[in-house]
């Protein structure tokens, strides 16, 4: 039993989640057993690491040169393993807003900004009358 729930952990759920992730259009490596990408994400941090940044660099390669690579290699929409579970990176905002209103995480907001600005005023009267 405890072997096939092992089994089950480190290889075929790991798989079948592989197989829907490409399945929903994205891409990536292909799944490697318990490590996943963390040699690749470490070879690439420490070789970003010994190499300095120049003023007219992009950011975006020293900072973050692993998804980086991967945004390169694989595109905007793409996953990548840290150990057995895939980490889904979306850069589309109109994807992300479907995400987020489909689990009721991204909410409108409802402020006007008349009355943003008119509060903001109050405030700062009270900050004035009390430093005065």
């Amino acid at each position: 039993m405890c072997l096939v729930m092992r089994l089950n952990w480190l290889w075929l759920k790991p798989k079948k989640l592989e197989k829907f992730i490409r399945d929903q259009g994205f891409s990536g490596n292909s799944y490697k057993v318990l490590l996943g990408d963390m040699r690749e994400l470490a070879k690439t941090t420490k070789d970003a690491e010994s190499k300095p940044i120049g003023l007219s660099d992009n950011i975006a390669q020293p900072i973050l040169p692993f998804h980086h690579h991967i945004i390169t290699n694989y595109g905007k929409n793409s996953f990548i393993w840290m150990g057995p579970g895939p980490i889904i990176n979306i850069t589309d905002p109109k994807i992300v807003r479907e995400i987020f209103k489909k689990h009721d995480i991204f909410q409108e907001q409802r402020s006007s900004v008349a009355k943003l600005l008119v509060s903001g005023m109050v405030v700062y009267e009270e900050y004035v009358t009390y430093d005065s």
